[in-house]
């Protein structure tokens, strides 16, 4: 067979000839390829040897012809549509549907999570309104929970899942409470210098030094600074300071203070 003659979809008879983790290395004659571990499994896996083995023989299918230069690699796929999960209950695997995941991993950037075959994965921005608190501090791996369907994605037969969606946006609180021009305390959690982009994200002067702090417990907001000296500013960090609402925007989610003093 000729890679001139092969077609996408086309199933060939091929040998794994190396493996490399996340990927392995495909022969079929004199002909090249290769597989991503995301396309051994419908399940989130780790390690492509979880699913396939040096010198197994298996058919697998042809979903991309890579020509450039000299180059000709097939890349194929071990998936096959009719064991798709999701499509398999369409029902259930809705956006906007609330369903229940067992944590598979819990990583930097949010947790793997899996249901009936079915993976899954929650973003840390979707974790928590505060999105700086690390995902191992919400639930351990093998635990239960709930999470709300947000995006599906049926050719990977993947799942994007909010925690965030389930609780109570303390923005609405904030629109309840707040408007600009009101005096409130806050608690510093970081502070810097801004930059160009953070200029015209935040409407913040080049030479005003800028931070995070924290609105009644839950709320991320800006809070704009003096320029203080080093010591003044680090004196700053977790402290519980007054400030004044500049710019409010529900919407976006986003609101500005100016720092008044210490509290």
């Amino acid at each position: 067979m000729k890679f001139k003659d092969i077609q996408v979809g086309d199933e060939i008879q091929v040998i794994v000839t190396k493996l490399f983790g996340y990927k392995a290395s495909l022969e079929s004659d004199d002909i090249e390829g290769f597989i991503h571990k995301n396309e051994v499994s419908w399940r989130r896996i780790k390690d492509i040897s979880d699913v396939i083995q040096l010198g197994e023989k298996t058919t697998a299918r042809v979903i991309k012809k890579i020509e450039k230069e000299n180059v000709e690699l097939l890349e194929f796929t071990l998936k096959k549509e009719k064991e798709n999960p999701i499509l398999k209950n369409q029902e259930k695997y809705r956006v906007g549907n609330i369903i229940e995941v067992k944590v598979k991993h819990i990583i930097d950037y949010g947790i793997e999570v899996e249901t009936e075959g079915v993976s899954g994965l929650i973003l840390v921005s979707e974790i928590s309104w505060d999105t700086n608190i690390h995902p191992s501090k919400f639930c351990k791996v093998e635990d239960i929970i709930k999470a709300k369907i947000i995006d599906v994605d049926i050719h990977k037969g993947t799942l994007s899942l909010s925690m965030k969606d389930l609780l109570e946006n303390p923005w609405d609180k904030i629109n309840n409470k707040y408007k600009i021009g009101d005096l409130t305390e806050v608690v510093v959690k970081d502070l810097c210098r801004s930059t160009g982009i953070g200029n015209i994200l935040l409407d913040i002067p080049s030479d005003e030094i800028f931070g995070k702090a924290i609105l009644d417990g839950e709320v991320e907001v800006f809070l704009t600074i003096p320029n203080f000296s080093d010591n003044k500013k680090k004196e700053l960090r977790k402290k519980r300071v007054k400030a004044k609402i500049i710019y409010l925007n529900i919407e976006k989610q986003f609101m500005k203070l100016s720092f008044i003093e210490l509290s």
